[in-house]
């Protein structure tokens, strides 16, 4: 079982969406949308079910993934 930490970046294996863990409590997480707009509440169980993690900013491969994010989404994220 992997162990999740604020702030890590996953992608839904379902949706093909974005979204950072923006708080963990007890066995419930929330996680928001890259845009800021959406927010899920789900448990630690389904983010190994449906969620894989992302590359870290520190990976070179994130950054080319990174540019194909559209650039509002981008300065918006840069802002935060």
């Amino acid at each position: 079982m992997t162990t999740f930490k604020v702030g890590e970046v996953l992608q839904s294996t379902i949706t093909g969406g974005i979204y950072k863990i923006k708080n963990i409590v007890n066995q419930m997480v929330v996680l928001q949308s890259v845009s800021g707009l959406n927010e899920i509440l789900t448990s630690k169980e389904n983010l190994n079910l449906f969620y894989i993690m992302m590359p870290s900013a520190k990976d070179s491969r994130f950054s080319s993934e990174r540019s194909q994010v559209p650039l509002a989404v981008r300065r918006k994220e840069e802002l935060c």
